[in-house]
């Protein structure tokens, strides 16, 4: 941020330097009077100068605070999508217990039929 503020200051002065030189020496100040600000005693261009840092420092912190609530978010729907995966996956295997439990004695037949069927000589 210093760095930015050191180039503006750099920028501004070099503005100044070059009007200087194209006006015979005569600054905007010469021209215009002391514009200062009667109640803060602070010159009119570094107000607007702290408006512009002010609002970008509130823009910058509004972003980050926007993107803090975007990872918070994220956070909970992942949680959410995950309890969601759990919990089907526990009724699908609920339901699948339930299923053999109801069909026992017709898979136990099954198991019967098929190992009999293996055991079954055919060259007898």
């Amino acid at each position: 941020m210093s760095d930015l503020l050191n180039e503006l200051l750099k920028n501004s002065m070099e503005r100044e330097a070059k009007k200087l030189a194209s006006n015979g020496g005569v600054t905007e100040q010469d021209r215009y009077g002391n514009l200062l600000d009667s109640v803060k005693g602070r010159d009119i261009a570094q107000e607007e100068t702290d408006k512009y840092y002010g609002n970008v420092s509130q823009v910058l912190n509004t972003a980050k605070n926007n993107r803090l609530k975007r990872e918070k978010e994220n956070t909970e729907n992942a949680r959410n999508l995950q309890r969601i995966v759990s919990d089907v996956e526990n009724r699908e295997r609920r339901e699948a217990n339930a299923f053999v439990d109801r069909n026992r004695k017709y898979l136990d037949k099954a198991k019967e039929t098929i190992s009999r069927e293996r055991n079954k000589s055919y060259f007898d």
